[in-house]
């Protein structure tokens, strides 16, 4: 993972965190001054749970490498004090002061749920096979 601010019209390279096999979002915290940023290990439609989320700090310093574990293929969005994680069939929600599960929801159709969008009443997910919308992880609309 590269760190890159780009306060003008050039970037320049803050830090490098080299220990990852495929970083794919970072999220910004900035009251906690982190990232969250999920780690893929492995193939990226494969069921395995190898694959984690970790913290990492706005100055580059490891918090917690691996944060939360078992997962796929995580894609996550924030939502006040919940964090949507998208996971290949599922879509969880964690609690991201203690870490833990606060729902799941494995809807019918989802076979690779990939982007991931929140406002105030709703996830939005897209797949390559089925857009779908989610209420608080509990009720799904087909879009």
């Amino acid at each position: 993972m590269i760190l890159i601010r780009a306060l003008t019209a050039s970037a320049q390279e803050t830090w490098i965190r080299e220990v990852l096999d495929m970083p794919e979002s970072a999220l910004v915290d900035s009251v906690k001054e982190q990232f969250l940023v999920s780690d893929f290990v492995g193939h990226r439609e494969e069921i395995d749970a190898n694959s984690y989320l970790f913290q990492e700090s706005l100055h580059g310093s490891l918090i917690e490498h691996e944060w939360f574990t078992t997962l796929d293929t995580p894609r996550a969005w924030p939502k006040g004090h919940e964090l949507y994680v998208a996971d290949v069939g599922r879509l969880d929600t964690i609690d991201v002061e203690t870490g833990l599960i606060m729902g799941s929801l494995a809807p019918d159709g989802a076979l690779y749920l990939h982007v991931i969008t929140c406002n105030a009443s709703a996830a939005w997910v897209c797949t390559p096979y089925v857009n779908a919308r989610w209420s608080d992880c509990r009720t799904t609309t087909h879009l």
